[in-house]
This record gives C-alpha cells, sequence and structure tokens, in this order.
C-alpha cells in the first residue's frame, strides 16, 4: 500500500510539475497535428478552408520556406511539446547575414495565452543572436489582429505595409 501511494505521489507530480519542452521537428510523427493546427488557424483568419495539404507537407517535408523553388534558403522547424501532445511550432530561416525570419508560428487554439508563442520567439530570437543577427522580421496579414498586438507586445513593429500583408521587425542585437 505504501509503495501503490509513493508511486500515486510521483505520477500526480510528473502530471502536475510537466512543462512543454521545446524540441526539434520530427516530420513522421509531428505533422498531422502540425497539419491539424493549421487547418484550425487559416480558417480562423479566412473563414474559408484555405489550407493546401499538399504544399504545407512539401514545404515541412524539404523544410524549405515559402515557395518550393526557394532551395538555397534552410527552413528550421522547432516545436513545442507537453509529453507527446504538440502545443505549438514555429519556422525560420536566416534571411541574410543580419536577419533572421520567421516563417510561422501558430499555437494550438487550447493552448494559446499561456506563454508559449513567447517561447517559440524568445527561443528564435536567442538562436538568430547566436548567429549574429540583428533583425528579427516576420509577415503578418492585416485581418490578423491578435498576432499584430501579440508581436508588438514583444517589441516588434510594423516596418512596412504592403496591401495584403504588414513586415514587422524587430532589432535583436
Amino acid at each position: 500500500m505504501v509503495k501503490n501511494f509513493a508511486f500515486s505521489i510521483l505520477f500526480f507530480q510528473a502530471i502536475i510539475c510537466a512543462q512543454p519542452i521545446i524540441t526539434s521537428f520530427n516530420y513522421q510523427t509531428d505533422m498531422p497535428a502540425v497539419e491539424q493546427i493549421l487547418k484550425k488557424e487559416w480558417h480562423t483568419l479566412f473563414l474559408t478552408p484555405a489550407y493546401d495539404q499538399n504544399l504545407i507537407s512539401i514545404i515541412f517535408k524539404d523544410q524549405r520556406p515559402g515557395d518550393i523553388t526557394m532551395h538555397h534558403k534552410r527552413l528550421f522547424i522547432t516545436t513545442l511539446k507537453e509529453n507527446t501532445t504538440l502545443l505549438g511550432f514555429i519556422t525560420y530561416y536566416q534571411a541574410d547575414a543580419i536577419t533572421g525570419h520567421v516563417e510561422l508560428l501558430a499555437i494550438d487554439s487550447p493552448y494559446k495565452g499561456l506563454g508559449y508563442g513567447k517561447k517559440l520567439i524568445t527561443y528564435v530570437q536567442d538562436w538568430f543572436s547566436r548567429l549574429g543577427c540583428k533583425y528579427i522580421q516576420l509577415y503578418v496579414y492585416p485581418n490578423n489582429n491578435p498576432a499584430i498586438q501579440f508581436y508588438k507586445h514583444l517589441g516588434f513593429s510594423i516596418k512596412k505595409m504592403f496591401p495584403a500583408y504588414f513586415l514587422l521587425s524587430k532589432q535583436i542585437g
């Protein structure tokens, strides 16, 4: 009985103390969760199923940003997991010698507002700083006000406005 009680305490401590961890992307195990998160996000942004599974699968499998013909830029994908549950992910690449670029940041809707997006941005910002980058930038759709406010809260500002998107930037070094 004492043995079972001790095991129960350790089990509940593990559950209560479980903290999301930043991990590398595994295409085989992580892609289904990434696809589900993207489907939900894009439906919210565009109010339509704008998600293109084939294109996203190719981009993530090849780990290349944006246009699949841009093979000179290596896309890095980092995930945030709690145990085996993928809570969110971020994709990024070094745009030039002094600029890091975030391609996608997505947190699954049940986990928004818990600081996980900030945790991923901070991880990538530190990664770019170690590479010698002075700036971090990203694009946001003008109708994505929650994302714009999130990035502004983290110190980003609108650098340039285009009809279809805003370029946000932050000095990091």
